[in-house]
């Protein structure tokens, strides 16, 4: 308990501030594109809808008769049909931002960031101040002459991440549910929230997403031990997030990828157009197998690359 005190006064620091601050903005800037996205698509529906085209038979270069008349019909039916689908998607992209700007649906929305690529790239960037900048500042030597056991050190390093990203996403969620409060008068939508404003989908997102911040504050730290520098950490942060999208997509493996597993748990498959509560790849649904076969494969993943760290840190820690 002594060892998590010590290293939550560490994250005092303006670094971890300034991320809780990013996350505050990021939360309002993607509400913003999706709920004046959603509005802008609204009027548009309006616009188009109330616009009717009449066309004859010299518009499509047919001579008055039966022919010209059938054409005519059917090109009126599939445009009434296309607009009929137009109106249906609209209707749920307004929907789903107007749930954005409900503090439920806010929930929801800022969970959907911090469980994809946002959340993962916080985690590099906490660890990579917190564990990789221990070397570079010089006290990881004096750290581990306090606790030799690695193990409990690097728990609470995760541990501590983990809470970093958790506040994170707490900040966000207040600012995009103060920014809700504001955006309904400025981007009204005439359609009621749908079942992303519900008590439900918002305690699912954020379960799910504080379980998948916990594997990346982990998976984080162990980066952040090994290469023991700030820089590098961020970057192979960035570089496991490129891997993780490029593989979620393919055909048959992706499914089967740690990427896929993240956005089935956190439910983006399904999610209108325009609704920006995540920045990461969905897998293909036909290839989905059992979504708890696909977990426990990449839990075995994890702790299998874990077993690995565990072996290969340990002796470079004791001389650290």
């Amino acid at each position: 308990m002594l060892l998590l005190r010590a290293e939550l006064r560490k994250c005092a620091r303006p670094v971890v501030a300034g991320l809780l601050v990013l996350s505050a903005l990021a939360a309002v800037v993607t509400a913003t594109y999706g709920q004046e996205f959603a509005h802008a698509q609204s009027e548009a529906t309006t616009l188009s809808v109330g616009y009717d085209e009449m066309l004859s038979c010299d518009d499509i270069g047919e001579r008055p008769g039966r022919r010209c008349y059938e054409l005519l019909a059917r090109d009126r039916r599939s445009e009434a049909e296309e607009n009929k689908r137009f109106v249906a998607e609209t209707n749920r992209q307004a929907s789903a931002a107007h749930a954005s700007q409900q503090p439920l649906g806010a929930l929801g929305f800022t969970a959907g960031l911090f469980g994809s690529l946002f959340g993962l790239l916080l985690a590099f960037a906490i660890a990579a101040v917190h564990v990789g900048g221990e070397w570079r500042r010089g006290t990881a030597p004096l750290m581990f002459a306090t606790e030799p056991r690695w193990g409990r050190v690097l728990a609470a390093k995760v541990a501590t991440t983990w809470l970093g990203c958790t506040l994170a996403l707490g900040v966000a969620w207040l600012a995009a549910v103060l920014f809700g409060q504001l955006s309904q008068s400025i981007w009204p939508l005439g359609v009621p929230p749908d079942a992303h404003a519900s008590l439900g989908f918002a305690l699912e997102r954020a379960v799910a997403a504080s379980g998948i911040l916990l594997v990346f504050s982990l998976v984080a730290v162990v980066v952040a031990a090994w290469l023991r520098a700030p820089l590098p950490t961020l970057l192979t942060g960035i570089a496991i997030a490129a891997v993780l999208n490029a593989l979620t997509p393919l055909e048959v493996l992706g499914a089967w990828t740690p990427g896929a597993v993240v956005s089935d748990l956190m439910q983006f498959a399904g999610t209108p157009v325009g609704y920006f509560d995540h920045i990461w790849a969905l897998p293909d649904p036909a290839d989905a197998a059992p979504l708890a076969i696909r977990v426990l494969a990449a839990g075995a993943l994890l702790v299998a690359g874990l077993a690995y760290a565990q072996r290969a840190l340990a002796p470079r820690d004791r001389i650290a």
